[in-house]
Order: C-alpha cells, then structure tokens, then sequence
C-alpha cells in the first residue's frame, strides 16, 4: 500500500503491472493517489485516516472479494458523501451499477481520454 496524505484518489487492484501504469499516468498529470492491491487492506486503510479521497477506483476482480463486494461494503461502512467510487473491469454487466453504490464504470483496458477527465474532475 502507499499512503499520501494529499492524496485525492484511492486505487484498489491487484495487478503490479496495471498498478504501475496507472501510477506513471496519474503521476504524468500531477494527481496523487494512495493504492490498496485488495479489499480489506483498502478497509483498514480508509478506517484509519481522517481524509478520505474524492475518487475511489476499485478493480472489479480482487484476490480477497469481487470488486461489486466492495463497494457496497464501503457504502454501508463509511459515510461517502463527496466520494465517487468507479468500477474498472474487462468484465462487462449488463445490470444498472447505479443501483449497487457504483458511480461510474471504467472498462479495461484503459482509455487515457477517460483517466483524464477523471483526473481533471476529482483531483
């Protein structure tokens, strides 16, 4: 995990390869963002600190949870009323995300376009 105390967005995924690439990209575009590769280290991180981000990416598949999992396990945890939470996947749903806590979705692989409108609205 690393922890910027300034940091404006929280990117939980597993994949070294993809957390890397999103890092030189926010990065790229001077946005500072804290990472968790699972569920529960994404949990005990936003249970400790006492700023929580504008933006919570959150892959949808996670060693220790599906990535829907936790999202609702943040909604009915944390009072998020100026938090976007965005699901990233290669998965596609056919379902209204809407109705399980979910922003807005992302899919994989990523369109730079998209990460930086995401940046310019959150960061």
């Amino acid at each position: 995990m690393v922890i910027t105390p300034d940091a404006k967005i929280l990117i939980i995924e597993d994949d070294s390869a993809i957390r890397t690439a999103l890092q030189a990209f926010f990065s790229m575009v001077s946005v500072r963002v804290n990472w968790a590769e699972n569920g529960q280290e994404a949990l005990d991180f936003l249970s400790a600190t006492d700023r929580l981000p504008n933006l919570i990416l959150v892959d949808g598949r996670l060693p220790d949870m599906h990535g829907l999992e936790l999202i609702q396990r943040l909604r009915n945890t944390y009072a998020l009323p100026h938090t976007s939470i965005y699901l990233f996947s290669a998965d596609t749903y056919s379902n209204n995300l809407e109705t399980l806590g979910v922003d807005g979705f992302i899919p994989k692989p990523f369109d730079a376009d998209n990460l930086i409108s995401l940046a310019e609205k959150y960061a």
